[in-house]
């Protein structure tokens, strides 16, 4: 499931930070491990969750072990998984919530990741399905934490938004 999460992640991530022209089809998944940013570490990106205690869209850099439990256990309160630990001491998380969305198809990963003069510029895609896309009606809460090395200046996030449909890239 794990291996799964990062692909999706990890093609959506494709369209949206200038890499090389990728055939709008199905992925293949060793093209997919190939362009994972090294420091980069995707703590989770589901495709689905269907609860969430976390309707409003914000992306956060998160420095302490106690905000990122609560982040984590308010994004899909239903989850039977342990909140993963974090060495706060050499990482950081970001944290990506889409909030709420009217049906299935929606998405949110970490795009892009660049160094600046010691500060970390983040880029986050909101991904919307096409309007070609089959998806669900139901209400869903996309959301999405990676792990990279501790930043030392700022981290400015910003976001972007496109149209998907699953690992068909438009």
């Amino acid at each position: 499931m794990k291996s799964f999460l990062i692909l999706v992640a990890i093609s959506l991530g494709l369209t949206g930070c200038g890499s090389d022209h990728i055939d709008p089809s199905v992925i293949e998944s060793s093209q997919l491990v190939d362009r994972l940013p090294a420091e980069v570490e995707v703590i989770a990106c589901p495709e689905y969750s269907g609860h969430s205690d976390l309707d409003e869209n914000s992306a956060e850099n998160v420095t302490n072990a106690h905000r990122f439990r609560e982040l984590y256990l308010a994004a899909n309160p239903n989850s039977q998984d342990d909140v993963p630990e974090i060495d706060f001491d050499e990482r950081d998380v970001i944290a990506v919530i889409a909030g709420r969305k009217s049906s299935g198809g929606h998405a949110v990963y970490v795009s892009e990741v660049n160094e600046r003069d010691g500060d970390l510029d983040v880029v986050y895609t909101l991904v919307s399905p096409s309007s070609d896309c089959a998806v669900t009606t139901q209400i869903t809460y996309p959301y999405c934490f990676v792990s990279l090395a501790k930043v030392q200046g700022h981290v400015h996030l910003s976001g972007q938004s496109i149209s998907a449909c699953g690992l068909e890239l438009d």
